[in-house]
């Protein structure tokens, strides 16, 4: 293959939504397909570019490439149909491929009423690149395992067989970043509510061993990592490129090896220094101890996400994270202790859960030493264990999920034994209580990582807090 193809890669979401980080997974695929194709890639992040589906349509069309990647999740995916559609019209020989966290979810039914050729499902490089190498070479798609495609009578196909994982992920190029801008995302919310933040992001793993039943396990169960020293490696490179402040780690699970974590924070002080860093959610606090504590400190950690999401016993072993509670609840102090925001992520309205079991798992969290806290309502997203168990134990509750908006804090998405109007009337009042709990906004006052800006804002900051999680209109 002589002739260089163009290939636009685009972050599709639903408008709406105040946090988010860039889209890394198409930063690694663009990184790994430049590197066995002659491509000119354009990767678009519509939330970045605060775009309509219909402005990023003319901005695709306006490329003119002959092939175009859409990354999702779910609450984009009644995007696309539209999306494609309109895409084929305009340019009807164009190659439509579709990834992310719905299509691997979904299936096959990502690719009914829409004009897409294929869906990659999971890990993406392996797969894309036998998908366009099948495509450059026009042989069929039908000898990629674990291919979703769509064959010339119109008919989805589902291949047999998956393709194998990256064992060694240190193999990868480093993410694409000079296809995006990121200093445009410091003016942005983050998914890590620090205003003004010059930060980086990165994956220091795919996978986690662990087996919630409300997670999509995009990159699978198999926990892989990158050594500590080609994370190292990145912090440093693109540190001398874009001059960043401070880094964000998007890993489903960071601490999985202990030794590891030891061996990066001693690389890290020794060949760059500190850097500001922060875990929203990759730290399973029950498995860590001081020594692990006191190195990631060393090395710059600032704030921490707390992924507790219930202080109930029961609802634990049901959900399959079966953290131990009182221990988290220990290691979340010795966070405190050193200063560290502390960011609580709890989940009301499990099956089955009682308002009884809600109020104790909520008394957790109120009487922490929780820095701040999101509730959210349990969601079943297609796919995942919960979504399974829902179906079949009590499929009339799926009627009146809605993922267009995918809002968190919907509690018509009630899914618990609790009446909706009940499990309303117990959420809104949440964080209220939560943030009017004595101490807690000297706390905040005390450890909040821009103090000044606090000041500045810190009406907006407790109307915001206490505003978060909303009554919303019961869908009928």
């Amino acid at each position: 293959m002589h002739q260089k193809h163009k290939l636009l890669l685009a972050a599709v979401s639903c408008p709406g939504h105040t946090n988010f980080s860039p889209p890394l997974g198409l930063l690694y695929l663009a990184a790994y397909m430049r590197d066995r194709f002659p491509l000119e890639i354009v990767v678009i992040d519509q939330y970045l570019e605060e775009i309509t589906a219909e402005q990023l349509l003319k901005k695709i069309v306006d490329f003119e490439p002959d092939i175009v990647g859409l990354s999702y999740a779910t609450n984009g995916a009644h995007l696309v149909p539209d999306l494609t559609k309109s895409l084929r019209a305009a340019l009807p020989d164009v190659f439509i491929a579709v990834g992310g966290p719905h299509i691997t979810a979904a299936g096959e039914e990502a690719l009914v009423g829409t004009s897409v050729d294929v869906g990659v499902r999971g890990e993406g490089e392996l797969m894309f690149e036998k998908v366009l190498q099948a495509h450059f070479e026009g042989e069929s798609m039908a000898n990629i395992p674990g291919l979703i495609w769509r064959n010339s009578e119109d008919e989805v196909i589902v291949n047999v067989g998956s393709m194998p994982l990256i064992e060694d992920i240190d193999t990868l190029p480093l993410p694409a970043w000079d296809l995006l801008d990121i200093k445009r995302y410091w003016t942005r919310p983050s998914m890590v509510q620090v205003p003004g933040r010059k930060y980086f992001s990165l994956y220091s793993s795919r996978g986690c061993p662990y087996n919630c039943f409300y997670c999509h396990k995009t990159f699978g169960r198999t926990y892989r990592t990158h050594s500590p020293e080609r994370v190292v490696e990145e912090i440093r490179y693109f540190k001398k490129q874009y001059q960043y402040d401070e880094i964000e780690f998007r890993d489903d699970c960071f601490n999985v090896n202990k030794q590891r974590m030891l061996d990066y924070s001693e690389i890290l002080l020794k060949e760059v220094g500190p850097v500001r860093t922060a875990y929203f959610m990759g730290l399973r606090l029950d498995t860590l101890d001081d020594e692990v504590i006191e190195a990631l400190t060393q090395a710059g950690m600032y704030f921490v996400g707390i992924p507790l999401e219930s202080g109930v016993p029961r609802i634990q072993k049901l959900m399959g994270k079966e953290i131990q509670i009182p221990r988290f609840m220990s290691i979340m102090e010795s966070f405190v202790k050193r200063h560290i925001f502390t960011n609580g992520h709890m989940m009301f309205g499990f099956p089955s859960e009682t308002l009884e079991e809600m109020e104790e798992s909520f008394c957790v969290a109120k009487d922490s030493l929780l820095h701040v806290a999101a509730f959210f309502v349990v969601t079943p997203f297609p796919n995942t264990q919960l979504y399974q168990y829902v179906k079949e134990t009590m499929p009339e509750k799926l009627s009146h999920v809605s993922y267009d908006t995918t809002d968190l804090f919907d509690t018509s998405n009630n899914i618990s034994g609790v009446p909706t109007k009940d499990f309303a009337a117990f959420y809104r009042k949440l964080p209220a209580r939560f943030y009017l709990k004595p101490g807690r906004l000297a706390r905040i006052f005390r450890d909040y990582p821009k103090r000044a800006h606090l000041l500045i804002n810190g009406y907006s900051f407790a109307k915001g807090a206490l505003s978060k999680t909303k009554e919303r209109k019961t869908k009928k």
